[in-house]
């Protein structure tokens, strides 16, 4: 069940591991999961947060590619102000609308 008003989601260094948790309240305006240990992709329903102004999953172990939602949704975007996955192991290309 999801809590309506967790605005700030923040995680930052510490030890969690594994998959990026994928199931945030819409409104989230901040997630913060930098400096840990997450593995996998990230994942493309992040790019469904409307409201995102803080996004940050950084100096993790992240593979893959950036997922083609974030550029699909020019409407999001524009929310966001910090889009941080720097200090990964990201492969491919920027999305259209997010560089």
């Amino acid at each position: 069940r999801h809590n309506p008003f967790m605005g700030v989601f923040a995680l930052r260094r510490n030890r969690f591991s594994g998959p990026v948790p994928s199931d945030f309240h819409s409104g989230c305006f901040w997630l913060d999961l930098n400096g840990n240990r997450f593995s996998g992709t990230i994942p493309a329903a992040l790019a469904d947060l409307p409201y995102t102004k803080f996004f940050d999953v950084g100096d993790n172990q992240l593979t893959g590619t950036i997922p083609d939602a974030f550029g699909a949704r020019g409407d999001t975007l524009r929310m966001t102000q910090v889009f941080n996955a720097a200090v990964n192991h990201l492969t491919g290309t920027l999305p259209a609308n997010l560089g």
